[in-house]
């Protein structure tokens, strides 16, 4: 064979023989012989530093990826971000504090006050729930959240807080039958998505099982999965629960077991009534 020519052997005799033909000029940097490859000439020992080089700003490329995954990750981690795994329908009400909290008339300005109170003293470290009921509109969810956002954001050390929907949790569990997913894997991941926040807003109990006016009893998944979050809260975490039910519709729909952990640590200096104040949503008149 020429002297002048470079061999590469295929490998298990799959490829065909492949020859680089070397050329009269010399590479400056590393004085070798430059071969001609697709219809140039290139130096091999520049090709391949150059391979080497791209082969270095891919791996560091895949590891500065790497090292913002997991610091988006850890981000996500901190107890003052678990607020952002809410689950509910409308995100909005997460911008709901008491400084855009509208008082309207005298129950409105007392209902504020006692949200105050409560926010503080859950801020202090007290373990009990907070029960906010009335007619719908009449801004429940937006004092429920005013606390959640003052304890998210003054409690030292911080903790994770978050803001479910009674309605959405029941629908998650129910896709997963129609999905076949495994409804057990659903169900212990709501769970744990709820029971890992130490203050926790469970928003419109009720509105899961329909109608308050037809007294539907709720369904047996229903109360597992409400019981399942509440059984380990009892005088360990506090929950905030808003509802529209008054409390013989709430005996009437849910079973003792369910209602005990709904009322656990609640008095009255921890219910907010709405009896007067009006649907502050904006209506159509027509």
């Amino acid at each position: 064979m020429d002297q002048n020519m470079t061999t590469f052997s295929s490998i298990g005799n799959t490829l065909p023989e492949i020859t680089f033909e070397e050329t009269d000029e010399t590479c400056e940097k590393h004085k070798v012989k430059l071969i001609n490859f697709a219809d140039r000439a290139i130096c091999p020992v520049c090709a391949k530093e150059l391979t080497q080089q791209r082969e270095r700003e891919l791996a560091d490329e895949l590891t500065k990826q790497h090292y913002s995954t997991l610091e988006k990750r850890k981000e996500a981690d901190r107890p003052e971000n678990y607020i952002k795994k809410s689950l509910l329908n409308d995100r909005k009400i997460l911008t709901a504090s008491f400084d855009n909290y509208e008082t309207t008339d005298e129950e409105t300005k007392k209902n504020k006050e006692m949200a105050r109170v409560i926010a503080k003293r859950y801020i202090d470290g007290e373990v009990f729930n907070t029960i906010l009921s009335g007619k719908v509109g009449t801004g429940k969810s937006h004092l429920a959240n005013s606390i959640l956002s003052a304890v998210n954001e003054h409690i030292s050390p911080k903790q994770k807080c978050l803001y479910v929907s009674a309605y959405k949790l029941l629908n998650e569990l129910r896709a997963s039958y129609r999905s076949g997913a495994e409804s057990e894997d659903v169900k212990g991941n709501l769970v744990n998505l709820c029971n890992e926040a130490y203050l926790l807003v469970i928003d419109d109990l009720g509105a899961e099982v329909g109608s308050k006016n037809n007294q539907k009893v709720a369904a047996s998944d229903n109360f597992d999965l409400l019981n399942n979050i509440l059984e380990n809260r009892i005088n360990q975490k506090p929950t905030i629960i808003t509802t529209n039910l008054t409390a013989d519709q709430i005996e009437s729909i849910y079973d003792d077991r369910t209602r005990s952990r709904v009322l656990a640590g609640a008095d009255m200096s921890t219910l907010i009534k709405f009896e007067k104040t009006k649907d502050k949503r904006n209506r159509i008149e027509f």
